[in-house]
């Protein structure tokens, strides 16, 4: 079970970094290679069409969640002092700002649609476990996110099968969002 664990961390790790703008995560790392030349520090799949944007707006968001600690997940929202949130209803307030070419933020939970999966403890006195509902992940690229870390230290809040879960939905969001247009309309992959 610890080897599974690590290996599911460790995946979790890999895969900290998933950009939903650019389609399939797959189909991104199939594209991606080393660069032919040292001179370079990146390698982009194909050659841009037309003349790029002159500038670039990139918007950074910190740790990002919709539930307290160990509280279970709900379709249409979350609780906040008792009472029922909607996932669209808690972002109004930032919506207008999300509104860059890429829109940064560290997804500081467990995306998952079940109840049933059990918290880890991290080997932590008090432990804090984090959970959201995918219809959460859903409103966040709907405001305009388009770039998510899962590299945190809430990524194995419920072990690997918190972790399988997480991969599945920021699969599927991916797979939902094939072209991965930011609010402004700029084609990101």
């Amino acid at each position: 079970m610890a080897d599974r664990l690590r290996q599911a961390w460790l995946l979790s790790m890999v895969a900290g970094m998933v950009l939903v703008a650019g389609g399939s995560v797959a189909a991104e790392a199939a594209q991606l290679r080393p660069c032919a030349s040292t001179e370079y520090t990146a390698s982009i799949a194909s050659e841009p069409k037309g003349p790029g944007p002159d500038r670039l707006t990139i918007v950074l968001v910190g740790d990002t969640g919709f539930n307290s600690d160990d509280a279970p997940v709900s379709p249409q929202g979350f609780r906040k002092n008792g009472k029922l949130v909607s996932f669209t209803d808690s972002l109004s307030g930032v919506a207008r700002d999300i509104d860059g070419d890429l829109a940064f933020l560290n997804l500081e939970t467990v995306v998952t649609d079940r109840n049933d999966l059990v918290a880890n403890s991290k080997g932590q006195i008090s432990p804090y476990n984090f959970k959201s509902h995918p219809l959460g992940l859903k409103a966040l690229i709907d405001t305009g996110f388009n770039l998510f870390s899962l590299a945190n230290d809430h990524s194995m809040d419920y072990g690997a099968n918190g972790v399988e879960e997480t991969l599945y939905h920021m699969a599927v969001a991916a797979a939902e969002h094939p072209k991965g247009r930011a609010k402004r309309g700029t084609r990101l992959g």
